[in-house]
């Protein structure tokens, strides 16, 4: 009997699909299709140098999706997530992280991809929620993915490092564990998930300068 391949798997809901108060259906979606554990959430709102760093590293060889959608989805995030360059004010992204039995292929498969030229299929949150519409010349004329999901070596990355916190317990995950009953075991997780993602964005980061 083989073991089980327990993952963690991160979705950024995009501030479009935030301001338009669709957060509670695609979370929704998750739950019920993947049946995998949220482990953290977080609302944040990104700075232009951090945009810049995740865009950089969006676009891949080693992504399943097309090569033009990355590259759609790598403008996007430059143009949807960054700071408004009129006001400064920064949009607000909402970051999911499951934990659960191939946690990557079952985010993926919910969250639907968009294949070059033809939009989306079947009942994902992309299918849903999202929009890629090309006129009849092949351009691209709107473009909304809705959510964002981790690449794969993300997520090994993110996993590894989750594991390393939950082990080494650095404070104040350590004192997590004293409170009583189950709160401190979904305590010291969120803890030790919190340190991960932390820890992940400055391993994109440094990847990305390597790259240069």
């Amino acid at each position: 009997m083989s073991a089980t391949k327990e993952e963690l798997a991160y979705v950024l809901i995009n501030p479009y699909t935030v301001h338009k108060s669709r957060t509670g259906g695609v979370i929704a979606r998750l739950f019920t299709r993947t049946a995998l554990e949220l482990v953290a959430a977080r609302m944040f709102a990104p700075s232009r140098e951090l945009v810049e760093r995740y865009a950089e590293v969006t676009v891949s060889t080693k992504d399943p999706q097309d090569r033009k959608v990355q590259e759609l989805i790598r403008q996007y995030i430059l143009d949807n997530y960054s700071p408004d360059p009129k006001t400064g004010r920064r949009h607000r992204v909402m970051m999911l992280l499951f934990r659960g039995e191939d946690a990557v292929r079952k985010v993926r498969q919910v969250v639907g991809s968009f294949q070059s030229g033809k939009g989306t299929a079947g009942e994902t949150i992309r299918d849903t929620y999202g929009d890629y519409i090309v006129g009849p010349d092949g351009q691209v004329k709107y473009f909304e993915p809705a959510v964002l999901a981790a690449r794969w070596w993300h997520v090994v990355v993110a996993f590894a490092l989750f594991r390393l916190f939950d082990v080494w317990k650095p404070p104040p995950v350590r004192e997590a564990e004293d409170f009583s009953g189950g709160i401190g075991i979904v305590l010291d997780d969120l803890l030790a998930a919190a340190y991960a993602c932390v820890a992940t964005h400055l391993v994109v980061y440094l990847v990305s300068l390597m790259r240069h």
